[in-house]
This record gives structure tokens, C-alpha cells and sequence, in this order.
């Protein structure tokens, strides 16, 4: 990043858009960790329902009831990591707002509500997304509440196609679907076109897979998915 082409906003905007997406690659891997703890904890309550002679485990009703206790408790653990990391991603898009109000005194409303920012978007543009993107997770945030409250409770039911959906319903995360990944993108490709060293990376990348062939050498420039 030749960062002199660059005034000292874009700089801080771009490190807070960084930061935001940051932040939501840690809840997209803490999801995947919750529904491993889900279910486990799924499991245990199914097999709690079982007659014993349909049981495939020698497991006790004592021990799978610690299981039942341990599960519960880490799944509880994990929906309270996801509130602090909704806090921080909260802090982070307040960040951009924050940005967006303190650059339109510096430099005026021209600046961030008219003129691009690197390529097309405008400053409050970015902004206006990622409250948007900030929406989607809260109510996410609110239907893993609902699902740890369903197979946590005393009279949880021991359902295995209610279970096996409530899993898949944390792992899918419809209300987030794709607007994380493709605000990511659209980020990259703003920031990207607008950094003035991404056509001298791109050469420098053309000239290190020259000795590949031409095929090999087409797709790896043509390869963005690491942006």
C-alpha cells in the first residue's frame, strides 16, 4: 500500500473497515465452535432419551447427565462471547460513523456524503452499510439466544428433527447469510482500485509466474480471493 497517495482519512477509514471485518472473521469462527458445542450437547440430550437397551454407548444416566451439565455451561459460555463480540463490532461500526462526522467538519459535507472515497462509494455510504450489516447480526444474536434457550432448559424436548434443526439454523445463520462476505468484498474492491501500488503488485505478480506457463500464470492473476 503506497500509503503517501493517501490522505491521512482514508488511511483511518480504511484501518477501521479492517477492523470491522476483523471482527466478524472472529464470529465466523466462533460460530462454527458453537454449533460443535451445540451439537454434543444435542446428542447427549438424545441419548438421555433413549430406553437403555437402544443406547450404543455403556455410558450411565449419572454421566450423561454431567454431559448434559457441561455442554450447557459451555454453550452458555460461548452465547455470552458472541454478546461481547456484538458489543465490540457495535464500537467498531460507531467508529465509522464517528469518522464520518469528524472528517465533514475537517474537510466538509462534500467529502464524505459527495465524493468517492477510493473508487465509487462515498465515506457514509460505507458507513450506512456497515450499520446495516451490524443489523443482521443483532438479530442473529438473537436467535442463538433463543436456540440456547430451547436445548438448555429442564424441559428442553429431546426432539432429534427439532434438534437437528436448531443446529442447522446456528451453523447456516440466515439472517447474516451472505451481507457479511459480500460487504467484504465490495470493501476490497474499493480499497483495492484505490490504492495506487495494487496495478505494481498485480505486475510484480504477472512477472514471478512467467516460468509457469501461461495457464498457470492466468489464473493466479486472476485469482482475488484472498482480497
Amino acid at each position: 500500500m503506497n500509503d503517501r497517495a493517501w490522505d491521512v482519512d482514508q488511511r483511518r477509514f480504511a484501518t477501521a473497515l479492517s477492523e470491522n471485518a476483523n471482527l466478524r472473521k472472529q464470529w465466523a469462527d466462533m460460530n462454527i465452535d458453537g454449533h460443535d458445542i451445540l451439537f454434543e450437547l444435542c446428542n447427549s440430550r438424545l441419548r438421555r432419551s433413549l430406553p437403555k437397551k437402544k443406547t450404543k454407548t455403556r455410558k450411565t444416566a449419572e454421566q450423561i447427565e454431567q454431559e448434559l451439565k457441561e455442554w450447557s455451561e459451555r454453550l452458555q459460555e460461548i452465547i455470552q462471547s458472541f454478546e461481547k463480540l456484538l458489543r465490540r463490532l457495535t464500537d467498531s461500526v460507531d467508529r465509522l460513523h464517528e469518522l464520518v462526522i469528524q472528517v465533514s467538519r475537517t474537510k466538509g459535507n462534500a467529502y464524505v456524503f459527495l465524493k468517492p472515497l477510493w473508487r465509487t462509494w462515498t465515506m457514509d455510504r460505507f458507513a450506512d452499510a456497515a450499520s446495516e450489516v451490524l443489523t443482521c447480526y443483532r438479530q442473529e444474536m438473537d436467535t442463538k439466544r433463543r436456540i440456547a434457550w430451547e436445548v438448555c432448559g429442564d424441559d428442553a424436548k429431546a426432539d432429534k428433527k427439532i434438534l437437528t434443526l436448531l443446529c442447522t439454523t446456528w451453523k447456516t445463520e440466515a439472517f447474516i447469510g451472505n451481507s457479511g462476505k459480500e460487504f467484504n468484498e465490495i470493501c476490497a474492491l474499493e480499497v483495492e482500485e484505490g490504492d495506487p501500488g495494487l496495478e505494481v503488485r498485480r505486475r510484480e505478480m504477472e512477472d514471478e509466474m512467467d516460468d509457469f506457463g501461461p495457464t498457470s500464470r492466468r489464473k493466479a492473476v486472476n485469482d482475488t480471493s484472498d482480497w
